[in-house]
């Protein structure tokens, strides 16, 4: 049953579930929203920070602008 599954609010496999809903529901079922929607936007970085290990592998990505 879908009420016993124990999902955090913040836990990336919740935010990734509730993320695919919004958007197939947005894009299948247009008709049913509201007419003062707010769209869902893509974030896109103007500019990338890269932080690389001692090895030069890289270790993690952050948006800066």
């Amino acid at each position: 049953h879908f009420e016993n599954l124990q999902i955090i609010r913040d836990d990336i496999f919740f935010l990734g579930i509730l993320n695919q809903y919004l958007r197939g529901y947005g894009k299948y079922c247009e008709s049913t929203l509201p007419d003062d929607k707010v769209k869902i936007m893509e974030e896109v970085c103007a500019t990338e920070r890269v932080t690389r290990n001692g090895y030069g592998m890289e270790i993690s990505r952050s948006c800066v602008e």
